[in-house]
């Protein structure tokens, strides 16, 4: 269960790197 939210969790913060860099670009 644990390793569910850690996925969750790369994954948000994986589309958040993704947000910054098209709007940086």
């Amino acid at each position: 269960m644990l390793a569910e939210l850690l996925v969750e969790l790369i994954k948000v913060v994986l589309k958040g790197q993704v947000g910054v860099e098209l709007v940086l670009n």
